[in-house]
C-alpha cells in the first residue's frame, strides 16, 4: 500500500479541522481528503475499491444508494461485497477481494439507502449523473 505525495499532503484523519474545504471521508477507513479524485485514488490503492467502476453508468440516485449501502454495512462491521459479518478489520478483509469493480444492484436496491449513513457526507455532493453532468447538492449545515 502506498500514498502518493499528493495524497499525503491532503490526507487528514477524522477529527482534524482546519480550512474551509469540505472533507470527503473514505468509504472504508477514517481517512479524509479534500478532493474527490484523491479519495477515489486512496480507495483504489489502499482498499482495492474502484468507485468509478462501481458507479459506471449509474444514475445519481443509484450511486447514492450504493455509497450509503457500503457505509451502512461498514459501520456494522459487515462486508458489502460478500456475506462476511463481525469483521474486526474490514480494511484487511477487503484486500481478500481482488479489485472490487462491481456489486449486484439487488444488494442495495432499497430506498432506505437514499438516506445518508454519514452526517454531512460530502462524497454524495461530488457525484455526477450518468450523462456526466454534476448534480448540485447543497449540504445542510446542522452545526
Amino acid at each position: 500500500m502506498f500514498l502518493t505525495p499528493e495524497m499525503g499532503a491532503q490526507q487528514k484523519t477524522i477529527g482534524q479541522t482546519g480550512g474551509s474545504s469540505p472533507e470527503i471521508k473514505c468509504l472504508v477507513c477514517s481517512v479524509v481528503y479534500t478532493k474527490f479524485t484523491t479519495i477515489k485514488q486512496h480507495m483504489r490503492s489502499q482498499h482495492r475499491l474502484d468507485l468509478d467502476s462501481l458507479c459506471k453508468d449509474m444514475s445519481y440516485y443509484k450511486q447514492v444508494r450504493l455509497i450509503n449501502y457500503i457505509r451502512y454495512l461498514i459501520l456494522e462491521s459487515r462486508c458489502p461485497f460478500c456475506d462476511e459479518t463481525s469483521l474486526s478489520d474490514i480494511s484487511e478483509h477487503l484486500l481478500t477481494h481482488c479489485n472490487i469493480t462491481s456489486l449486484s444492484h439487488e444488494r442495495y436496491n432499497d430506498d432506505r439507502y437514499l438516506f445518508p449513513a454519514l452526517d454531512n457526507d460530502f462524497m454524495l455532493c461530488c457525484l455526477k449523473d450518468v450523462e456526466g453532468e454534476e448534480v448540485v447538492v447543497i449540504p445542510e449545515d446542522i452545526t
